[in-house]
């Protein structure tokens, strides 16, 4: 099975947060979608090894934010390449709250979902949350932030095309699970085995290779 094809799916980038028992956590997540119009309910699947998603499992709710297309890069990286076990991810980031004391950020976001969640699946690596939509806001006109846009963003490198002899066969690395592509400094085969995904932390092994 060639699972490059699953790249064609398309996906928006998320942050999904929660707050229980005084502590703020929050994850950048690319699985959401609409399930139901009535009732209002949406589809979330999480990392089941996130602390945000630790937390979402007790307190039964969650915010969830669609980024803005204009969202800079750090705020990916902020709440996305680190755990909110080692840090409070919203101590120095201005916030909203709902109506069950979840924090959401109002900037940088197109609309935020409140959502209580109905039913958890366990999907062996992420949790499946079946959440209703208690509160939905519009928070911007902007168009919200694909995958898509954002990978285009991050790789994007703005040269010349070279004539056909120059051609090079270039490798690149791919999360398989959340299309992450690694473009660091370092050969990725000179990565350390510990090495994850800085996106949804999945292992260094499963990578995949792909050739351009």
């Amino acid at each position: 099975m060639d699972k490059t094809a699953l790249f064609k799916i398309t996906y928006g980038l998320y942050l999904a947060a929660v707050e229980y028992e005084g502590e703020r956590c929050g994850c950048i997540i690319n699985t959401a979608s609409q399930a139901t119009d009535t009732p209002c309910r949406i589809l979330v699947t999480m990392q089941k090894r996130n602390h945000t998603t630790e937390l979402v499992m007790r307190k039964k709710s969650m915010t969830v934010s669609a980024l803005a297309i204009s969202c800079p890069t750090e705020v990916i990286r902020h709440f996305g390449f680190q755990s909110g076990r080692d840090t409070d991810k919203f101590a120095d980031t201005a916030y909203r709250t709902d109506g069950e004391g979840n924090p959401y950020i109002a900037e940088h976001v197109t609309a935020y979902y409140s959502c209580r969640v109905m039913q958890s699946i366990d999907l062996d690596t992420h949790m499946l949350f079946i959440c209703d939509v208690e509160e939905a806001e519009n928070l911007s006109a902007e168009a919200a932030l694909t995958y898509g846009d954002y990978r285009a963003a991050k790789n994007g490198r703005v040269s010349e095309m070279p004539v056909e002899s120059e051609k090079k066969t270039v490798k690149k690395y791919v999360c398989p699970i959340c299309h992450y592509v690694y473009d660091g400094d370092i050969p990725f085969e000179d990565l350390p085995d510990s090495y994850v995904c800085p996106i949804c932390k999945q292992p260094k092994s499963i990578f995949q290779m792909i050739e351009e």
